[in-house]
């Protein structure tokens, strides 16, 4: 396993490691934090791709990423508590070159007092009942409070909106309760609930278990780390063993890894390969865990829950079968059942399936690039995509899906031994390390798995060793990419020790005293020398998608590494131009005449205005949210409407879901999704198209 650590990972990198991974520090002296923050410099400095200069504009970023990830909301400080921490703002740098260290404990009194100043405030506008007839508006400011009573303002106002939109959720399970009456029963109720929240998320911090003095140790950690670039990290010694026990094949998981977000929410952090989770198709990196429910008894709202309660419900050992309501990035809701499964190895944790319709397609989902890294003969997701291939061959397909939206990433040797099963030996891509040596990624094999029409599915989550895949397979033309602009994320990074005892040959046996820093140490280009950072991968023919809208690609992230290109010649032949005019030409005039396409954009405008001031008016609110509502629900019901083919399973996986009940209910929620996936759809349009005219 130690292995694993010394690889190229293309993963999602920092974007799996947010402020709150603080709470999983473990306990150490001010002193080790002082040590720490020296060996991570160092380590960052030493190996990565672009190191910065420790200097008084590298101190400045880490002061304004600590503060930011600290009180991301501006719910906290007022600008009269920054003037006052400012003074550090040039000074971090001359800490970490050994001069006095204050700055920690200088940041950690102040943010008491202000945790401590919130409650209060918390405490005074949740006494009385909010007035929900005056005409005040919510707004997400980006700018400190001026004083503590503008800050008192701000939270009176957040307060309410957040009561407020708890109620409006929960009118729709009372239709026909009058508003005033509904409002008179059910808002003491809410508000406490508001109020419980507000002060738990404080009290989480302040006693934290490991101590409030580490909880901040590790935070500062974290934004240092991250002043390198996005994707430079600190794990805690806890981080690490939590990463490390949710890739154990031992004991029954449901296979996901939870972080906690700025409101407190457990959040799916990560999927283990293989598990139920993953397996489900339907939980994907970002979703929020609202509620839980055993086996069909009563449902567990984990609103003011810490992520040990929320492990704890999911830990119990005298249950099997776990429904989780999720709620994705784009805010629609969902109820998956997944049953806790001992995590192995098995041979298939893609999935793949047959549409059958104006032609026979086969279809593959692939969630990441994995590999089992410690096994020579585990589990590595190019074999699995190949052996998926060989059998939709043998149920006569005259085309082939790849679909890799949502796939965050994961190991380049997989991505380009994936890409190698479409594209015949040769450059894969090109990569760059710090002393600005330029190498080829290649196909060493000759030769293919599949040769046929071929469609790449691609979105703005997207990242990585899909950024990557999608690049080789559109700069050899051997794919039509179908989708949304890919992330943008073209660097790889490695896990380091930041243990001075710790080295390659010890790294798993050595116990940790300090963490471990994920730093990036190269960039990633395409074939041509271009590169996708920041910019992704423009598909070939674009379709709507309400992630556009969400800001959740590399560019709209801070501290990433600038695009740029490599002179390098690699010598690679792409295939014949693809008539993508013609194709895309087709598409667009299918998609504006679909109605669900165009309750998809009605509903990304929607979501653009998402930074206007919110109404606090009960009527305003209510017909605002109702505007949501209607349009997620003709949404869901367009996407009802019969899809021009079925989709099945493969004969193989028949046989084998004939005796797995289990199994074969996720394979029907599924196959659900897909007949019920507009984009799908359109992309087995675009593929039947290519093959009817073009390939005769």
């Amino acid at each position: 396993m130690s292995r694993y650590f010394f690889r190229i990972v293309l993963g999602p990198g920092a974007m799996a490691l947010g402020w709150m991974c603080a709470l999983t520090a473990t306990a150490q002296s001010a002193t080790n934090f002082k040590t720490e923050a020296f060996l991570l410099k160092n380590v960052i400095q030493q190996k990565h791709f672009s190191p910065p200069v420790i200097n008084d504009a590298f101190s400045a970023v880490v002061f304004d990423n600590f503060l930011d990830d600290l009180d991301p909301d501006r719910m906290l400080f007022t600008e009269a508590d920054i003037q006052t921490l400012k003074p550090f703002r040039d000074k971090i740098d001359d800490e970490l070159n050994g001069k006095n260290w204050i700055f920690l404990s200088t940041v950690a009194q102040t943010y008491k007092k202000c945790l401590a100043r919130s409650s209060s405030q918390i405490l005074q506008y949740t006494q009385g009942p909010f007035d929900f007839s005056t005409k005040e508006y919510y707004v997400n400011d980006t700018l400190w409070a001026k004083d503590e009573t503008a800050l008192s303002f701000r939270w009176r106002l957040a307060l309410k909106y957040e009561t407020l939109a708890r109620l409006a959720e929960m009118k729709t399970k009372f239709p026909n309760e009058r508003p005033e009456e509904f409002l008179k029963k059910h808002e003491p109720e809410v508000r406490g609930k508001v109020k419980a929240n507000n002060i738990a998320r404080g009290k989480r911090i302040l006693f934290h278990p490991s101590g409030y003095e580490n909880y901040m140790g590790v935070a500062f950690l974290h934004a240092m780390a991250g002043s390198a670039d996005a994707h430079t990290s600190y794990m805690s010694p806890k981080d690490m063993e939590t990463f490390m026990a949710s890739l154990s094949t031992q004991g029954l998981y449901f296979g996901v890894t939870l972080k906690d977000n700025e409101w407190g929410d457990a959040v799916i952090d990560r999927l283990a390969p293989g598990g139920p989770a993953w397996k489900s198709g339907q939980v994907f990196v970002g979703d929020i865990i609202q509620r839980l429910r055993w086996d069909g008894g009563d449902w567990i709202d984990l609103s003011g829950m810490d992520l040990d309660e929320v492990g704890a419900i999911m830990d119990e050992s005298n249950h099997l079968s776990l429904d989780f309501e999720l709620k994705n990035v784009s805010g629609e809701q969902k109820t998956v059942t997944l049953r806790k499964e001992k995590i192995s190895d098995e041979e298939n944790v893609v999935r793949s399936f047959v549409i059958d319709g104006e032609k026979k397609i086969g279809y593959i989902f692939l969630p990441g690039f994995y590999s089992n890294w410690g096994d020579a003969g585990g589990s590595r997701c190019a074999n699995d995509v190949a052996k998926a291939i060989i059998k939709l061959k043998k149920e006569n397909i005259n085309g082939l899906i790849l679909d890799v939206r949502f796939n965050g990433g994961g190991s380049l040797e997989e991505a380009v031994a994936l890409a190698g099963i479409f594209i015949d030996a040769g450059p894969i891509g090109v990569m760059k390390n710090r002393a600005g040596e330029i190498v080829s990624v290649k196909d060493v094999n000759r030769g293919t798995i599949y040769d046929g029409p071929l469609v790449l599915m691609v979105n703005a989550l997207s990242a990585s060793a899909s950024d990557f895949l999608a690049a080789a397979l559109q700069d050899y033309r051997r794919a039509i990419v179908v989708g949304s602009r890919t992330y943008g994320k073209a660097t790889a990074q490695e896990i380091f020790s930041l243990d001075p005892k710790s080295t390659a040959a010890n790294f798993a046996s050595v116990k940790n005293l300090y963490g471990y820093a994920s730093v990036t140490q190269q960039k990633i280009y395409r074939v041509t020398g271009k590169t996708a950072q920041r910019m992704g991968v423009t598909p070939d023919i674009a379709l709507p998608d309400v992630l556009d809208v969400l800001g959740l690609r590399e560019e709209d992230q801070t501290q990433t590494l600038p695009s740029d290109s490599v002179q390098k010649k690699t010598y690679y032949q792409p295939l014949a131009l693809l008539p993508i005019a013609y194709l895309e030409a087709k598409s667009q005039k299918r998609v504006a005449s679909v109605e669900a396409f165009k309750t998809l954009t009605s509903y990304s405008e929607l979501l653009e205005k998402n930074d206007d001031p919110v109404p606090l008016f009960w009527a305003d609110f209510i017909a605002l949210r109702d505007r949501h509502l209607q349009i997620i629900q003709n949404l869901e019901k367009e996407r009802e409407a019969p899809a021009p083919y079925t989709v099945n399973s493969t004969g193989f996986e028949q046989e084998r879901l004939a005796m797995d009940e289990y199994t074969r209910n996720l394979y029907a929620a599924w196959i659900k999704k897909m007949q019920q996936d507009i984009s799908l759809e359109e992309a087995f349009h675009i593929l039947c198209d290519y093959i009817t005219t073009f390939k005769k």
